[in-house]
């Protein structure tokens, strides 16, 4: 795991490229969320988490324009593979009835799915960072059932840190660390179209606007640094349709999905 190490630690600077930063707004964040999340649940979501994932196919679902085409293609594949959803993502899947196996959120979406998800038993991993300590006060003590935490900066108490940016490139290094086999990228379109399900206060898909293209040249950038460095270890594909060309991931159509999926 020293490749991944690597990559953890090159991620922040990245990202600080692109924006501007509060580093100690990051760790106050961090403070407050270690403190809320009780100690003994860590432990045990490791464990699930590293049992649901370890020689695994995973699906990971970003909140893009795609996304809904996405779920009503691969709805046949849920049981088989592990679902993990991005934040608003997980609303899309959550109103066709599927429950995502993971929730990775910093908590800017619509609060309900995730609290129907965690009745239902899915694991939600929760970012704390300087711009959502009002959020992470407010609904993280709501949280019954398994959450981990996650921050920014170097792991310490009860958080952790898989590297990453936003929430959808944050589950793809989840995915990564805790050894899934094949990883297969959903409504990852990191062009000029938000999708609806990225908002809660977006009722259509509407055009990127600078500081979300920022976010989605940083995503790009990361899932590429993945792809490229584990390409000797783990199959990563992306099913069209995504905006943006994405070095070193495969592309797979979906009537070839299954097969790829099946094959061992």
């Amino acid at each position: 795991m020293e490749m991944f190490k690597d990559i953890n630690l090159q991620y922040y600077g990245t990202v600080l490229k692109h924006l501007k930063i509060n580093t100690l707004e990051d760790y106050r964040c961090s403070e407050i969320l270690n403190d809320i999340i009780p100690s003994t649940w860590n432990a045990l979501v490791l464990k699930t988490l590293k049992d649901l994932i370890y020689g695994k196919k995973v699906f990971i679902f970003g909140a893009g324009p795609s996304l809904e085409e996405s779920i009503l293609k691969v709805k046949l594949f849920y049981g088989e593979a592990v679902f993990i959803a991005a934040n608003g993502a997980s609303e899309a899947l959550i109103e066709r009835n599927i429950i995502p196996n993971v929730i990775v959120t910093d908590i800017d979406g619509r609060i309900e799915p995730i609290l129907k998800a965690l009745a239902y038993g899915s694991i939600i991993v929760v970012h704390g960072h300087g711009d959502n300590i009002l959020k992470v006060l407010k609904y993280v003590p709501k949280f019954k059932g398994k959450v981990l935490g996650t921050t920014q900066l170097i792991p310490w108490g009860y958080l952790e840190n898989y590297g990453g940016f936003t929430d959808g490139d944050r589950a793809l290094y989840l995915a990564l660390h805790f050894g899934a086999k094949k990883i297969f990228l959903f409504g990852m379109d990191f062009g000029n179209v938000v999708g609806k399900f990225s908002k809660p206060w977006l009722k259509n898909h509407v055009k990127v606007w600078d500081m979300k293209k920022k976010k989605f040249l940083i995503a790009k950038a990361l899932i590429e640094n993945a792809a490229k460095h584990y390409r000797d270890k783990v199959e990563i594909f992306i099913v069209p349709r995504n905006a943006e060309n994405i070095k070193y991931v495969l592309e797979v159509k979906y009537d070839r999905l299954g097969s790829v999926v099946r094959k061992n």
